[in-house]
Parts: structure tokens; C-alpha cells; sequence
């Protein structure tokens, strides 16, 4: 049994029941037999998961869980939220970028947006989500000539290397373009651990990281483009995992990431083309 540290401070506590009736696992009632406050039996402490819906649906601000001081978080009313036109307009303008500034965001801005990530979606709030992010022009050309030498060491190995591989990995030796890593000077590599017993969509979770800080990095005006050729060639030289700091079976994408060195003037025109079917 797992100590949640579910407090209730009785003075602010209203005892509407909100907490109750919101708990996804139906672990919370009201103590009817003693002052009726909300409560969680300790045989059910193991079940919780760890949402914190509680604490933020209770009105009062009375209830505690984890430890966490329900003073510290911000009230919504006092949020500047977007509205959804805004939202709309921010997907609508955002771009796969693949031309890059070769220059550092700023390291404050990085760290931002990666503890924003802690608030994404999983899969029965698992969490178990890890963001590995090569932070400086320099990690990346480690990542690139750390790559370059894997695919070497492949083929010097006597085995096969697709086209795709081997005809842009030339490219990128040659310095002619860089059609692997775009030559961004920051990638992020979400990844997840299927391992453990609450990761029970690892996959999904791992690319619903990856959307959620796509509109992030887009709201700071950084351009962002998703790379599916690690993971792809991760099938065929399964050392890439290494290199990116994964084990062996672990769910993974990246994004690259950084100051756009293009700059559009317009939206593209998309919202006709959406397939939408109504069941009414």
C-alpha cells in the first residue's frame, strides 16, 4: 500500500463531494461514519492514479494528495488561455521547417517547454515518458558523425544498407545536404518504457508527447519538423538506439527543433480537404 498523503484541511473543506464524484477510480468517498470529510481507504491507495483531479476540481482549494501544496498551482480563472481561434490559427500556421539557423535557442526556453511535457496525456496517466534532447549545435554534430560512423561500420561489417540509407548518408559525408537531421541545430527523442506495468499505450503516448510539443515549440516561434528516418532506421541498424541512449525495444520518435531560417507569410489552405464523417 502506497502512502498518497491525502490530506483534507477540515476548516476550508465544504464537503460538496466534487472530489468524489470526479475520481476516475472512484477511490475517494465521504466519511459518512466519522466528520465526513473525504477520504481514500488505505486498501485502495494502490489503485490511485495519481492524477490529481481532486485536488483541482475542489473548489476550496481543502484537499492535498502527494504531498502537494494546492496554493502553488494556478487558479484557471487567472490563466491567459488562447481561445480557440487562436489555437486554430496557431495549427493552421504551423510548418515543418527544414531549414534551420545554426544557432542555440536559449537554454531557459528548452528547459520551458521540456517540463511542460510533464502535463501530456498517456495511457492511464502512466508517465512514463522520457525526453532525451541534444541541446547545442555542437551534440548534434557529435550525433551526426556518430551516425555516419555507425553506417560505415555496417557496411565495412558486410551488411546490407538500403538506398535510403546509403545514398543521403554519401550526401551528408560529402556535405552536400543533409537530408537525415536537416541540419537542425536541436532534436528531441521522446521515448517510452514498455517495460513497466502502467505504460499500457506506449506507442500512442510517445507520438501524443511529440504533437503536444510541436504547438509549443510553434507558440515560441521555433520551427519544428517530425523525423521518421531514425525510426525507421533504427530497424535497420539497430546501434542508432544506442547512440540515441534508448534500450533495445523502446518506443521512439524524434522531432528536430530550432530558429527557422525561412520565414512564411501566409497560412496554406487545408480546412476543405479535412475527411470528416458525422454520426448523428
Amino acid at each position: 500500500m502506497h502512502d498518497l498523503k491525502f490530506r483534507v484541511d477540515a476548516a476550508k473543506c465544504v464537503k460538496c463531494g466534487l472530489c468524489v464524484k470526479d475520481c476516475p477510480r472512484k477511490l475517494i468517498h465521504l466519511d459518512r461514519d466519522g466528520d465526513g470529510l473525504p477520504c481514500i481507504p488505505q486498501d485502495k491507495t494502490d489503485r490511485c492514479m495519481r492524477c490529481q483531479h481532486c485536488m483541482a476540481v475542489c473548489p476550496a482549494g481543502a484537499l492535498s494528495i502527494r504531498g502537494l501544496d494546492p496554493s502553488k498551482a494556478s487558479p484557471l480563472r487567472s490563466l491567459d488561455l488562447p481561445s480557440g481561434e487562436q489555437m486554430r490559427n496557431l495549427l493552421r500556421s504551423r510548418r515543418s521547417v527544414r531549414s534551420f539557423v545554426r544557432e542555440n535557442v536559449d537554454p531557459a526556453t528548452i528547459d520551458s517547454l521540456l517540463k511542460a511535457l510533464a502535463n501530456v496525456p498517456t495511457g492511464c496517466n502512466a508517465r512514463e515518458l522520457s525526453f532525451t534532447c541534444f541541446r547545442t549545435v555542437e551534440s548534434m554534430d557529435r550525433l551526426r558523425a556518430g551516425f555516419l560512423k555507425l553506417v560505415e561500420e555496417h557496411k565495412d561489417g558486410g551488411r546490407m544498407i538500403p538506398r535510403w540509407i546509403a545514398i543521403p548518408a554519401i550526401a551528408l559525408r560529402r556535405g552536400k545536404y543533409d537530408e537525415f537531421f536537416r541540419g537542425a541545430p536541436h532534436m528531441l527523442v521522446v521515448s517510452a518504457d514498455e517495460r513497466l506495468p502502467d505504460a499500457t499505450t506506449p506507442d500512442t503516448d510517445v507520438h501524443a508527447a511529440m504533437a503536444y510539443f510541436d504547438m509549443l515549440a510553434a507558440a515560441e516561434g521555433l520551427g519544428t519538423c517530425w523525423c521518421g528516418y531514425l525510426p525507421l532506421i533504427s530497424r535497420e541498424i539497430p546501434e542508432v538506439r544506442h547512440l540515441l541512449g534508448l534500450s533495445p525495444n523502446a518506443p521512439f520518435y524524434t522531432m528536430y527543433f530550432g530558429k527557422p531560417a525561412v520565414r512564411y507569410m501566409r497560412t496554406v489552405q487545408r480546412d476543405d480537404e479535412a475527411r470528416i464523417i458525422y454520426r448523428d
